[in-house]
């Protein structure tokens, strides 16, 4: 038996990587390739597509024919259009023990698979393992900035409304047990992100995360994404985004006065932006 049969065979260890996609063939292949030169080999691998009408296709059914344990999916025509529902239909094909959503043009470190398990099969109360990023442009071998400003806090829930700690979502390795059936709000078109590790780290206890301070996750700049965008519709999924998490909190008893109050103070920030954006757009007022 091989490598990739036995990591098919092996679902308690095995890791479901879940990347939705949508016209992004051009750079998909090193994503895929980042994750095949995984020095952990027990995974699978799920595309969710989109509906893209580049050579998406193509080019991830040549994988799955060299790999088995990649796997090609177009979103049912019956889910609604976006990232965010793509995600939440890759984690309901998962069939691994441990979950992890990757964005179709980023990439993997070598070891990033392989650190993140050792540490959740070694601590059976630990639900999610976070890692670190940095950015690249179009070299890999030419890393710049780090995306967290920091890789300690005592608070991290705190530290991750105040942005002083954060954690792209391909960062992140999760226990399928301690997720939701759909973690991601498909009312959103940006801040998913931010508001499910909001949830999650408002659900889990700090004993049930651990904070790998390691860079394990690398993120492309120079690409198009929805988080780069600065208009009016930016800002209010922002704004919207922090009333779904108040909401979150106010379900649960969680009136922790700082973290209200940041998040509020966000709020504030946000309806800011949304004005003089909404006034720059509709009334063309440059200096605004």
């Amino acid at each position: 038996m091989d490598k990739v049969e036995y990591a098919l065979k092996s679902k308690n260890m095995m890791v479901s990587i879940i990347i939705p996609t949508y016209n992004r063939g051009i750079l998909l292949s090193e994503t895929i390739n980042s994750i095949i030169d995984q020095s952990y080999p027990f995974w699978e691998l799920l595309i969710i597509d989109d509906g893209s009408s580049d050579n998406t296709s193509e080019i991830v059914k040549d994988f799955e024919i060299q790999d088995s344990r990649i796997k090609y999916y177009s979103r049912p025509t019956k889910l609604s259009k976006g990232a965010n529902s793509c995600r939440n239909y890759g984690l309901s094909l998962a069939t691994g023990f441990f979950i992890k959503w990757v964005d179709s043009d980023d990439l993997l470190k070598g070891n990033n698979l392989e650190l993140q398990v050792n540490v959740l099969k070694e601590n059976s109360n630990i639900k999610a393992c976070l890692g670190y990023s940095q950015f690249f442009s179009k070299n890999r071998d030419n890393l710049e900035d780090l995306w967290s400003r920091s890789f300690e806090s005592t608070n991290l829930f705190y530290d991750h409304l105040k942005n002083n700690i954060r954690w792209p979502l391909g960062a992140i390795l999760w226990k399928k047990e301690s997720l939701n059936q759909e973690p991601f709000s498909k009312s959103l078109m940006n801040s998913q992100e931010w508001l499910m590790n909001s949830i999650a780290l408002l659900d889990l206890k700090s004993s049930q995360i651990y904070n790998l301070k390691e860079i394990i996750y690398l993120v492309r700049r120079g690409h198009k994404r929805i988080s780069s965008d600065t208009s009016s519709f930016y800002y209010f999924h922002q704004i919207k985004a922090r009333f779904l998490l108040l909401l979150e909190m106010f379900k649960r008893a969680r009136f922790d006065p700082l973290c209200i109050f940041e998040i509020a103070k966000q709020i504030l920030v946000n309806c800011y932006h949304l004005i003089k954006e909404f006034i720059r757009e509709h009334f063309k007022f440059k200096y605004f």
